[in-house]
Order: structure tokens, then sequence, then C-alpha cells
């Protein structure tokens, strides 16, 4: 973008929130990233499995049509939209997460 003369000009959003992604924000070359609470998808995880192997309802499962026919269960999973506006709060809140 900066070679094109429109760095600032676009928004550009990363994923994981990797702390090369957090130096970018901070500095205005990137807009925003997404950080995914993967420790709690894990969980989530684990609860669905029991729940399909033993016949169990899942509480608070929505469906996801994947194309194979069915409904499959799924809980979504917070995604956190970092961003200038909340990078010192993230950085805190998530302190084991960044360097």
């Amino acid at each position: 973008l900066e070679a094109l003369g429109i760095a600032g000009q676009v928004g550009i959003c990363g994923q994981d929130c990797e702390n090369a992604a957090l130096a970018k924000i901070e500095s205005g070359q990137m807009t925003f990233t997404a950080f995914t609470e993967f420790a709690q998808m894990g969980k989530d995880a684990i609860v669905l499995a029991d729940a399909v192997i033993n016949g169990k309802s899942i509480e608070g499962a929505a469906v996801y049509d994947n194309g194979s026919g069915g409904d499959i269960p799924w809980l979504p999973t917070e995604v956190i939209l970092v961003d200038r506006d909340n990078l010192a709060e993230f950085k805190e809140s998530h302190s084991w997460w960044v360097e």
C-alpha cells in the first residue's frame, strides 16, 4: 500500500492478534485484528463432543448447515476485534498472549 501511495487510506485486518499485528495497529499501519478466544473454543469442543457421543442436548448451541445434508451443532466463540481504541485494554486483559 505504501508503494501505491495509499497507505492509511485502505483498512487492513489481520487474524490471531499476533504481536506484529498489534505493533502495526499501534503505528497506524494496520486497522484492526481479530482475536478468537481459543481457550473457550477448546472447552466448547469438549462439551459438544460429549453431548453428541452421549445423545444429550446442547444448551446454548446453534446449528450450522455445512452442506452435508444435516445441521451441525456449534457454540459460537467470542471474537474480539482489536483496534487503536481498545489496543491498550486488550494488552492488559490478555497479557499472557502479548509479549
